[in-house]
């Protein structure tokens, strides 16, 4: 017997855990390069040291909060109705989690080295006084809007360079002298990523042949001639981030379904039982007990999964697959939003109609009543 099954799992939640553990990982790489100033902080004034650890602290601080809103908005969501339109919400939220944390930890975390050795973000808080001191003269002034657009800014340098443009003294409004410190410091930005080209691109990388994604296009990066820009680096950054999210989701999910496969004693080696087809972009599971049963996967990045069981007598399939999709349930959290049976072996469905047929002629002996003739 033999038969082949669809099942729909309601990924939503896997989704939204994975966006938490990327932001989690940032703030790793946050620590790391704070202690890495540290250790070099012979290089720089004990002010400035503080100055650069401080814009590092703040990025820090800022992905903690966006994380700890994001978790707790989630925790709220659940305990609701669970619509469409509820989870439509809380994946515009991840997306939007995803998006500041690239922000603040994206590519510019590479070039930090220069940025500090050209003092790009050493002064904020002498600026930010002097800016008090010019408005408290009445040679400035700034309206309660523009002063919060200011404090919007999450890139830190961005903002220092708004403040020395306004101290500055060229611009008549807050609009303008927002605007040029966005040309002027997209233009060093670009320049040093260009600089650093092997470091900001092989460190994204790095990170997507560890997880044995594709490197082809930033392997072209590397190689062209293009000067790079930090319009390219962070589309590329936020193409390297989506990856990489999918990867962890495909592997959470193949980790679940190979537990709970083990639990019905099938034996599992991912170098024999696992192959990823990246171009087609699925993961194939084939797994063998020692008395010859089968099952094989195909496990989606969208939640689905195909199993085909194999090597079994009759309706015994049921006592490995029922309590194989229990487990995914109970066990682990995942809730099946829908089984398709896609294909049966028809030995399985003449043996049904057999059943039926032999249980209809008993019934029709006891009762007396004498069974209809079959054309």
């Amino acid at each position: 017997m033999s038969h082949r099954v669809t099942v729909s799992l309601d990924i939503a939640a896997a989704e939204w855990q994975v966006v938490c553990d990327r932001a989690a990982d940032s703030l790793h790489r946050l620590d790391d390069v704070i202690a890495d100033i540290r250790d070099n902080a012979t290089r720089f004034s004990n002010t400035e040291v503080q100055g650069y650890i401080a814009v590092l602290e703040a990025s820090k601080s800022e992905i903690q909060r966006s994380l700890r809103d994001f978790e707790n908005y989630l925790g709220d969501a659940k305990k609701r109705s669970g619509t469409f339109q509820e989870r439509d919400r809380i994946m515009e939220r991840a997306r939007e989690l995803s998006r500041k944390v690239r922000e603040l930890t994206g590519p510019r975390l590479d070039i930090l080295p220069e940025m500090i050795s050209e003092q790009l973000f050493a002064n904020m808080e002498r600026y930010q006084e002097e800016l008090r001191h010019e408005e408290q003269r009445g040679r400035f002034s700034m309206s309660d809007t523009d002063f919060r657009r200011l404090s919007e800014i999450l890139d830190v340098g961005l903002r220092e360079c708004v403040y020395r443009e306004l101290l500055s003294g060229r611009y008549g409004s807050f609009a303008t002298a927002l605007d040029s410190a966005r040309k002027k410091y997209r233009e060093k930005s670009d320049r040093l990523l260009e600089k650093n080209r092997e470091k900001v691109l092989g460190r994204m990388k790095t990170e997507l042949a560890g997880l044995g994604l594709d490197t082809s296009r930033i392997d072209s990066m590397l190689n062209n001639t293009t000067p790079l820009t930090e319009k390219s680096v962070m589309e590329i950054c936020g193409s390297a981030d989506e990856s990489i999210r999918n990867e962890m989701l495909r592997q959470k999910e193949i980790g679940m379904i190979v537990a709970a496969i083990r639990k019905q004693g099938f034996d599992f080696d991912p170098k024999q039982c696992l192959r990823i087809d990246r171009e087609t972009n699925v993961a194939r599971i084939a797994v063998k007990s020692a008395d010859g049963r089968q099952v094989t996967f195909e496990v989606y990045l969208d939640g689905r999964f195909m199993y085909h069981f194999e090597g079994y007598e009759g309706m015994a399939c049921t006592r490995d697959e029922n309590p194989f999709l229990e487990t995914l349930e109970k066990v682990y959290g995942m809730k099946i939003s829908g089984v398709r049976v896609d294909w049966e072996n028809p030995d399985r469905l003449q043996n049904r109609t057999n059943v039926a047929g032999k249980q209809h002629k008993e019934d029709a002996e006891k009762s007396g009543v004498p069974e209809e003739p079959h054309n």
